[in-house]
């Protein structure tokens, strides 16, 4: 089966202006197949996102870019895949190194000009008690052949340090992981679960970490409706995310 018949979807909901000056809210970006959202992803650049190697398990599948204020209704741009390079270490049976980079047909349309946040210097990382932004999935009331009943919604987060980390997770947590804690559960439409796959921790102007699977956490870290999320460290994946 051809790289154009693939399906990506791509949600891209950019809402810049509700973010601080100093922190550029990431673009809400799903991975959709056959109607359904199958994970998150994040734009690396203007033509690559970084995935979910998982996501492309099942076919077919589309991209769609949809800016903010339309319905759920509207599908949005859709766009197509060129090309798909998955990590060279991924071990599908460990769930180790699960991700892939997908360069698209043309660049991803962003409302008023919005600038992509950066992937984080090799060795940075964000302070304990930093406020960050994520992507969570959320159920709509509303369904179509587009959306399947979900939207995605941006959080926010606070960054814990190593050692609460390591109690939340247990042993699978290593130096290669951030933690963080939704400050935000008191919206009941904040699910207290992992993000999906492929969402985004973005602090300030930098892209820091992504879900995965790889590693859970339990949560009641500060209060009991919190939810403490693990992210992989970009800077982990080393010249992987860097690829020209």
């Amino acid at each position: 089966m051809s790289l154009r018949v693939l399906a990506l979807v791509f949600v891209a909901l950019a809402t810049a202006s509700a973010a601080k000056a100093d922190d550029w809210l990431p673009l809400r970006i799903g991975v959709f197949s056959s109607g359904s959202m199958m994970c998150s992803a994040f734009a690396l650049t203007k033509t690559k996102a970084l995935v979910h190697a998982q996501c492309y398990s099942m076919m077919p599948m589309d991209i769609r870019v949809r800016p903010a204020g339309i319905p759920l209704s509207d599908s949005g741009d859709i766009y197509y895949a060129n090309r798909i390079v998955y990590h060279p270490d991924r071990d599908y049976k460990k769930q180790q190194n699960e991700f892939a980079i997908v360069t698209l047909d043309r660049e991803i349309k962003t409302e008023n000009d919005q600038k992509l946040p950066t992937i984080a210097k090799s060795g940075s990382t964000p302070t304990a008690g930093q406020t960050c932004n994520s992507i969570q999935k959320i159920y709509s009331t509303t369904s179509s052949m587009y959306n399947g009943g979900v939207d995605m919604k941006h959080i926010s987060l606070k960054v814990i340090d190593s050692a609460q980390c390591a109690s939340s997770c247990g042993t699978s947590f290593t130096s290669d992981f951030i933690c963080a804690e939704v400050t935000t559960s008191n919206d009941s439409s904040y699910p207290m679960y992992q993000p999906d796959n492929g969402s985004p921790l973005v602090c300030g102007k930098e892209i820091f970490g992504i879900a995965t699977p790889e590693i859970y956490c339990s949560s009641n870290l500060s209060t009991p409706s919190s939810a403490v999320f693990a992210y992989r460290k970009i800077a982990s994946l080393g010249d992987f995310v860097r690829q020209e």
